[in-house]
């Protein structure tokens, strides 16, 4: 059986290092001296006063590009369906597939305003 101070492999008690080696001199020669680690030196970060502020929100030409396209959108769509065939400009995009492609100029604005909206903070 194993006593409390015995080698979990061979049962022997352990060596004592300093009996081992004769004396503390012998022991600090054989142990090579540990490398301190390079630390950095601490930098405090910048006060309030040098901070660069971020921006918050979205640019002034954002809102109303959005706002405008929507619009445009709606309001071609709207005069195609009601006046369409007096305008000559409408009446003659697009050739036999007139009124899909009016229709697919009229969402295609709406869906550019969709996309800027998406840009809005």
């Amino acid at each position: 059986m194993r006593g409390p101070l015995t080698c979990l492999f061979s049962g022997t008690p352990p060596i004592d290092v300093w009996q081992a080696t004769g004396s503390r001199k012998q022991k600090e020669i054989d142990v090579p001296e540990s490398k301190g680690r390079k630390k950095t030196p601490y930098t405090p970060p910048p006060s309030k006063g040098e901070r660069k502020v971020a921006k918050i929100g979205s640019p002034g030409w954002l809102a109303p590009a959005m706002i405008a396209c929507f619009v445009i959108g709606l309001v071609y769509i709207v005069i195609y369906y009601v006046a369409g065939s007096q305008i000559p400009i409408m009446n003659s995009i697009g050739g036999a597939a007139n009124g899909l492609v009016n229709v697919a100029i009229g969402f295609a604005f709406i869906i550019t305003g969709f996309i800027l909206s998406t840009k809005w903070k």
